[in-house]
């Protein structure tokens, strides 16, 4: 813990050793609010963390707790989860467990730590979208009239001041709206008498012309900017567009490889949904709120829809295939057990049965001829029946395998 007092005398919880265990500590954090969204009391998860993580009942536990009975149930179980992620990242955390179980300053002063890389890593990731993620809007065509970004670089003329991103964050339901008339409808949005609710998706979650008014969760999670932005914080900006990812090389090593990603979660997606949302909109300074749109319950509730496993399944099958070009619920480990691995395991239980049958009938007619006194040929017999003379016909197919198969 000398590493993190240090690093909360520097300027910024500075790190400069690459391989020490306050460089691993600090990677942690910074998957944080990737993993487990934006949203997330860090020094609370900690707190909870480090004194139930070895209780069989947390939840039972924390309601006869004086610190910890006024925390939601499903608070303390996504609390325990994020525990769970940030133990497997610090291979020598359980190390840390007996001392900080007795040191109150300890577990602060690493849920200060967490909680600041953290925040370091989210703004890194709006910066590197700040500008870059205007080149993936596309343009919309609305009755011959073609809009197009046209804010530039002044944050501040986004949100529904600029048409091309008012499409974008109009909530999807009300497209229809927005598309007879977009100027009537921004200028609406911004005089109030249009609102916009945390739990209207908007147009970015879904594809241009993937939207189904009867089922409202066809297409949602699998629009084109929402996908772009992910690419440009996990994968890398090369591969945001298809043309930005032809005969590039080289570069630093993106999220995805430097964490061992190799499939998307809701959380994944959440959190690429709430930074997405902040950059088209017009707040110059990361703030939860957006006027009446609040960007945790907006997380929630879209978290909360994931719970429906078939839609859950088919969303992730196909972001997995997105990204990571990888589908897998359709792997080696869910085949159909039609394959040469099952097949020579099965001749192999055939040979040995029919061994066993022969060895069982041959041990019979041993016994035979010594009751009557006769002379013991098993061998002669083995002999005759493993290698039969040529142009004899083949009793089995199986005796011609070799004897370790």
């Amino acid at each position: 813990m000398l590493e993190l007092r240090n690093a909360k005398e520097s300027r910024g919880w500075v790190i400069r050793e690459t391989h020490s265990p306050g460089a691993q500590l600090k990677d942690a954090g910074r998957m944080i609010n990737r993993e487990c969204g934006n949203h997330i009391n860090i020094p609370e998860l900690v707190t909870v963390g480090v004194a139930l993580h070895d209780d069989p009942e947390p939840v039972v536990t924390t309601q006869e707790m004086e610190a910890f009975k006024n925390i939601a149930p499903e608070d303390i179980e996504k609390y325990l989860k994020a525990w769970g992620t940030i133990l497997c990242r610090v291979p020598f955390m359980p190390a840390l467990m007996p001392d900080l179980t007795i040191s109150p300053y300890g577990v602060v002063l690493l849920g200060a730590f967490l909680d600041a890389h953290a925040r370091f890593a989210r703004s890194d990731d709006l910066g590197t979208l700040r500008y870059d993620a205007m080149l993936y809007i596309e343009e919309v065509c609305l009755d011959g009239t073609i809009i197009c970004y046209q804010a530039g670089r002044n944050k501040m003329l986004r949100g529904f001041k600029d048409l091309a991103t008012a499409c974008l964050l109009t909530p999807r339901r009300l497209r229809d709206d927005f598309d007879a008339n977009p100027e009537l409808f921004c200028r609406n949005v911004r005089e109030g008498t249009t609102r916009i609710k945390s739990r209207d998706y908007p147009s970015f979650m879904y594809p241009e012309d993937g939207y189904k008014k009867g089922r409202s969760d066809y297409g949602l999670c699998r629009g084109p900017f929402l996908v772009r932005c992910f690419h440009h914080i996990f994968t890398g900006k090369r591969n945001a567009t298809v043309s930005a990812c032809v005969g590039l090389k080289g570069g630093p090593r993106p999220v995805a490889e430097l964490n061992k990603m190799s499939e998307v979660t809701p959380e994944n997606i959440g959190y690429v949904a709430v930074l997405a949302r902040f950059i088209l909109n017009d707040q110059d300074a990361w703030h939860v709120d957006d006027n009446k749109f609040n960007s945790a319950d907006f997380y929630n509730s879209l978290i909360h829809l994931f719970s429906n496993a078939e839609w859950r399944a088919s969303t992730l099958k196909w972001w997995n295939e997105e990204v990571f070009g990888n589908n897998r619920s359709d792997s080696d480990d869910e085949d159909d057990g039609d394959n040469m691995y099952v097949r020579i395991l099965a001749q192999r239980a055939a040979i040995k049965e029919h061994r066993r049958g022969e060895e069982m009938a041959h041990g019979k007619e041993d016994a035979w001829d010594h009751d009557s006194g006769a002379e013991d040929d098993s061998d002669k017999d083995m002999q005759e029946l493993d290698y039969p003379e040529d142009g004899e016909e083949e009793r089995d197919e199986l005796d011609d395998l070799p004897e370790w198969f």
